[in-house]
């Protein structure tokens, strides 16, 4: 759906979103169609993995606090469009759409405190008629 992200799954279902990044004045940033994430500009050095050679951020541990806070620190329902420290909103009601998605997903596994997570994003996404609505019924 954007042509700035390749979106790649795995036989064993796991998703693997590949971004292009795009350098504009002390910028670089990359996204998709809900949102667009900044980064300080970097350069590419060669790095290993699984045996197999890739260019990865020179600062990879810079690049990786921009766009994942505290990276190291596993988080379970971590949302890119919502938790990344280095995003801009592009497209508000795509954003509500993926809000609105997840809260049901949410409701249907019982995960209480992230439907709470997720009315709070419709809120400040201006969807505070629904979120009264559904406080009332609940």
């Amino acid at each position: 759906r954007s042509p700035e992200i390749i979106r790649i799954k795995h036989v064993n279902g796991v998703a693997i979103d590949v971004f292009y990044h795009y350098r504009e004045e002390g910028d670089c940033w990359h996204g998709g169609v809900k949102v667009r994430w900044h980064n300080k500009p970097f350069n590419l050095v060669k790095g290993v993995f699984l045996g197999q050679t890739y260019l990865i951020p020179e600062d990879y541990d810079t690049y990786l606090t921009e766009n994942y806070g505290d990276w190291r620190t596993p988080q379970k329902d971590f949302d890119s469009a919502f938790d990344t420290p280095n995003a801009e909103i592009l497209n508000t009601e795509e954003l509500a759409i993926h809000a609105f998605r997840m809260l049901l997903s949410k409701l249907i596994k019982g995960n209480s405190v992230s439907v709470d997570f997720y009315l709070s994003c419709l809120q400040n996404l201006g969807e505070d008629n629904f979120v009264k609505k559904f406080k009332d019924l609940t």
